[in-house]
């Protein structure tokens, strides 16, 4: 003896009903917490969703066209499927038409890091790489600092050694910068002035590491 079976217990039934769940609890989650780019993540699980639910209702579909309206049962099984086949299709379209528009508005808006490590260096090469240092002591050492504005000014010069010959030697390279295009801000930047710091030490030409240029790496600053 057979016993009939509720729709609800079939796999047909069970698994487009389980993915529907998910899909609108991900984008529920997704628009509510405002996770990522939500209106991108909130828009696809919704598609996917309707896309679940019109496959979870075949087999409601096809007892409502074989049991109340008397159609046929091959047709009532073909015409359920291809409802859910011609959501499938249509939701799929308007989620890749409309998806790469979302996302690109979400990253457009999203913040952007610039690197201002590159143009550190730079500076500090253009200043003393392979420059040469006239009667300043061996060994002797200046931190300095200086402000740069956006229109290539240098302004705030500040050294501090206890060697006369090395400050001067400093204020000149860094007074030598002024009005260069290297002192360009970074594209995209927010920075009206921007404070330069640094040290600078008189090796011998056989000192470890002595005349090698600067590094991005030595010098890290993103906004």
């Amino acid at each position: 003896m057979s016993i009939r079976r509720r729709i609800w217990q079939y796999g047909l039934f069970q698994i487009p009903a389980l993915l529907l769940a998910v899909c609108l609890i991900a984008a529920g989650v997704a628009y509510l917490l405002r996770l990522g780019c939500p209106d991108f993540r909130a828009s696809l699980f919704f598609g996917l969703a309707w896309i679940a639910l019109m496959w979870t209702l075949i087999m409601p579909m096809d007892y409502f066209l074989k049991f109340v309206l008397k159609l046929n049962m091959s047709l009532a099984g073909r015409i359920a499927i291809l409802h859910a086949i011609f959501w499938t299709v249509l939701i799929s379209i308007i989620l890749a038409s409309t998806l790469p528009a979302l996302n690109n508005l979400c990253t457009a808006s999203e913040p952007f890091s610039l690197d201002w490590s590159q143009w550190r260096a730079n500076i500090w090469n253009e200043m003393f790489f392979s420059s040469a240092t006239g009667s300043v002591p061996i060994g002797s050492k200046a931190d300095f600092s200086f402000v740069v504005s956006e229109n290539e000014q240098i302004e705030e010069i500040q050294i501090s050694t206890p060697e006369p010959d090395l400050e001067a030697y400093v204020r000149s390279r860094i007074e030598s910068l002024e009005g260069k295009k290297l002192l360009e801000f970074v594209p995209g930047t927010r920075r009206e002035v921007v404070l330069y710091e640094s040290s600078v030490t008189i090796c011998k030409n056989d000192s470890r590491n002595c005349g090698e240029p600067a590094d991005p790496s030595d010098y890290p600053d993103t906004e």
